[in-house]
Protein backbone atom coordinates (compact mmCIF):
# COMPACT_ATOMS: atom_id res chain seq x y z
CA UNK A 1 0.00 0.00 0.00
CA UNK A 2 1.43 3.17 -0.52
CA UNK A 3 2.20 6.10 1.76
CA UNK A 4 1.95 9.64 1.48
CA UNK A 5 3.78 11.36 4.68
CA UNK A 6 3.00 8.54 6.69
CA UNK A 7 -0.90 8.49 5.63
CA UNK A 8 -2.32 5.68 3.47
CA UNK A 9 -4.95 6.00 0.55
CA UNK A 10 -7.30 5.13 2.73
CA UNK A 11 -7.25 8.40 4.62
CA UNK A 12 -6.77 10.39 1.34
CA UNK A 13 -10.40 8.82 -0.05
CA UNK A 14 -11.60 9.53 3.44
CA UNK A 15 -10.66 13.27 2.97
CA UNK A 16 -11.73 13.48 -0.77
CA UNK A 17 -15.25 12.05 0.67
CA UNK A 18 -15.75 14.31 2.76
CA UNK A 19 -14.51 17.79 0.82
CA UNK A 20 -16.15 16.71 -2.19
CA UNK A 21 -19.74 17.27 -1.89
CA UNK A 22 -18.81 20.52 -1.07
CA UNK A 23 -16.80 21.24 -3.89
CA UNK A 24 -20.00 19.62 -6.08
CA UNK A 25 -22.48 21.98 -4.73
CA UNK A 26 -20.04 25.60 -5.36
CA UNK A 27 -20.10 23.96 -8.88
CA UNK A 28 -23.91 23.69 -8.95
CA UNK A 29 -24.43 26.91 -7.49
CA UNK A 30 -22.23 28.89 -9.62
CA UNK A 31 -23.78 26.75 -12.84
CA UNK A 32 -27.50 27.83 -12.12
CA UNK A 33 -25.95 31.04 -10.86
CA UNK A 34 -28.27 33.59 -12.78
CA UNK A 35 -25.70 36.52 -12.75
CA UNK A 36 -22.25 36.51 -14.69
CA UNK A 37 -20.74 34.11 -12.35
CA UNK A 38 -17.13 34.10 -13.29
CA UNK A 39 -16.27 36.42 -11.19
CA UNK A 40 -17.65 34.91 -8.45
CA UNK A 41 -15.92 31.75 -9.18
CA UNK A 42 -12.67 33.43 -9.82
CA UNK A 43 -13.37 34.79 -5.87
CA UNK A 44 -14.06 31.57 -4.64
CA UNK A 45 -11.60 29.84 -6.25
CA UNK A 46 -8.26 32.27 -4.96
CA UNK A 47 -10.01 32.39 -1.71
CA UNK A 48 -10.07 28.33 -1.61
CA UNK A 49 -6.28 28.62 -2.50
CA UNK A 50 -5.40 31.19 0.18
CA UNK A 51 -7.17 29.32 2.94
CA UNK A 52 -5.16 26.32 2.35
CA UNK A 53 -1.96 28.23 2.73
CA UNK A 54 -3.12 29.79 5.70
CA UNK A 55 -6.05 27.76 7.31
CA UNK A 56 -7.11 30.74 10.50
CA UNK A 57 -7.93 33.09 6.99
CA UNK A 58 -11.18 31.91 7.61
CA UNK A 59 -11.65 33.86 10.73
CA UNK A 60 -11.08 37.49 9.13
CA UNK A 61 -12.91 36.50 5.68
CA UNK A 62 -16.12 34.76 6.60
CA UNK A 63 -17.51 37.92 9.41
CA UNK A 64 -16.80 39.46 6.02
CA UNK A 65 -18.35 37.98 3.96
CA UNK A 66 -21.66 36.92 5.28
CA UNK A 67 -23.36 40.35 6.15
CA UNK A 68 -22.02 42.11 3.24
CA UNK A 69 -22.11 39.62 0.22
CA UNK A 70 -26.02 39.53 -0.59
CA UNK A 71 -27.19 39.97 -4.54
CA UNK A 72 -30.36 38.36 -3.50
CA UNK A 73 -32.25 41.74 -4.67
CA UNK A 74 -30.19 41.27 -8.35
CA UNK A 75 -30.48 37.37 -8.38
CA UNK A 76 -33.76 36.55 -6.75
CA UNK A 77 -32.50 33.82 -4.96
CA UNK A 78 -33.34 33.71 -1.63
CA UNK A 79 -32.86 30.51 -0.41
CA UNK A 80 -29.13 30.45 -1.27
CA UNK A 81 -26.57 33.44 -1.40
CA UNK A 82 -23.28 34.40 -3.27
CA UNK A 83 -21.83 33.73 1.03
CA UNK A 84 -22.83 30.38 1.04
CA UNK A 85 -20.32 29.06 -1.25
CA UNK A 86 -17.63 31.00 0.70
CA UNK A 87 -18.47 28.91 3.40
CA UNK A 88 -18.76 25.64 1.29
CA UNK A 89 -15.07 26.28 0.30
CA UNK A 90 -14.19 27.04 4.06
CA UNK A 91 -16.13 23.78 5.03
CA UNK A 92 -14.15 21.50 1.57
CA UNK A 93 -10.76 22.92 2.09
CA UNK A 94 -10.15 22.95 5.81
CA UNK A 95 -11.87 18.97 5.70
CA UNK A 96 -9.33 18.16 3.05
CA UNK A 97 -6.48 20.12 4.38
CA UNK A 98 -7.40 18.32 8.12
CA UNK A 99 -9.89 16.64 8.20
CA UNK A 100 -11.43 16.41 12.13
CA UNK A 101 -10.83 13.72 14.65
CA UNK A 102 -13.58 12.18 16.81
CA UNK A 103 -12.87 14.32 19.73
CA UNK A 104 -13.09 17.26 17.56
CA UNK A 105 -16.61 16.33 16.52
CA UNK A 106 -18.40 15.74 20.05
CA UNK A 107 -16.15 16.95 22.76
CA UNK A 108 -15.30 14.79 26.05
CA UNK A 109 -16.90 15.62 29.04
CA UNK A 110 -19.93 18.47 30.18
CA UNK A 111 -18.69 20.45 26.50
CA UNK A 112 -19.82 17.37 24.62
CA UNK A 113 -23.14 17.04 26.36
CA UNK A 114 -24.22 21.03 26.07
CA UNK A 115 -23.11 20.50 22.15
CA UNK A 116 -25.63 17.90 22.02
CA UNK A 117 -28.16 19.39 23.87
CA UNK A 118 -27.84 22.35 21.29
CA UNK A 119 -27.98 20.21 18.19
CA UNK A 120 -31.28 18.86 19.67
CA UNK A 121 -32.76 21.87 20.40
CA UNK A 122 -31.79 22.98 16.72
CA UNK A 123 -32.83 19.87 15.12
CA UNK A 124 -36.41 20.11 16.74
CA UNK A 125 -37.31 23.54 15.91
CA UNK A 126 -36.05 22.89 12.61
CA UNK A 127 -38.76 20.04 12.33
CA UNK A 128 -41.33 22.16 14.32
CA UNK A 129 -40.69 24.82 11.13
CA UNK A 130 -41.00 22.42 8.61
CA UNK A 131 -44.32 20.22 10.08
CA UNK A 132 -45.65 23.76 9.85
CA UNK A 133 -45.39 23.94 6.24
CA UNK A 134 -47.32 20.59 5.99
CA UNK A 135 -50.54 22.16 7.75
CA UNK A 136 -50.63 25.85 7.13
CA UNK A 137 -51.27 27.28 3.94
CA UNK A 138 -48.32 29.85 2.79
CA UNK A 139 -49.71 33.25 1.91
CA UNK A 140 -46.66 35.33 1.52
CA UNK A 141 -44.13 35.96 -1.33
CA UNK A 142 -41.21 37.11 1.50
CA UNK A 143 -39.08 33.70 1.73
CA UNK A 144 -38.39 34.73 5.39
CA UNK A 145 -41.79 34.69 6.54
CA UNK A 146 -42.78 31.73 5.08
CA UNK A 147 -42.79 28.41 7.20
CA UNK A 148 -40.30 26.22 5.18
CA UNK A 149 -37.84 28.89 5.82
CA UNK A 150 -36.69 27.14 8.64
CA UNK A 151 -34.88 24.12 6.27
Amino acid sequence: MSRVNGNGIAFWIGRAGLALPCALLIVWILACYPLSSWLLAITVAAYGMALWRWPALFLVVLPIILPALDLGAWTGWMMIGEADLFVLATVGVLIARDPPRARDVLPPGWRGRVLLALIAVYTLGTVIGLLATARTEIHSDNAFLRPDNAL
